[in-house]
């Protein structure tokens, strides 16, 4: 048996429409039931001025985002530091304060 040509294109339609409806109820589910977290760096471990001071080995210390603290057996040097004020929200603790830092060896620059 052979369908009239416009029946055949209200079944497409209705096909359709129906996939795509049941596609939306489960996205619709699925958002209700997943929460949805902002990502977050871990907590930055807090130091003092003894990470400063000479030692017989290298330590790293992350500043948080891009930035480390390098102390090579005494010699100090602070790799993209972030430790105070930046034009946007920042969502961690800086692990030392700007004014705590007794001395640099060297400060890197990787990027504006």
């Amino acid at each position: 048996m052979r369908l009239h040509p416009w029946i055949t294109i209200v079944v497409m339609i209705f096909t359709f429409t129906n996939g795509v409806n049941a596609q939306h109820d489960n996205d619709a589910i699925k958002a209700k039931t997943e929460r949805k977290y902002q990502a977050k760096a871990p907590p930055t471990q807090p130091f003092g001025q003894e990470a400063f001071g000479k030692s017989k080995e290298t330590t790293i210390r992350w500043l948080g985002m891009g930035g480390f603290l390098i102390n090579s057996r005494g010699t100090t040097l602070m790799v993209d530091p972030l430790l105070k004020g930046f034009d946007m929200p920042v969502m961690i603790d800086f692990p030392i304060k700007t004014e705590e830092v007794p001395k640099l060896d060297a400060i890197l620059i990787t990027h504006s």
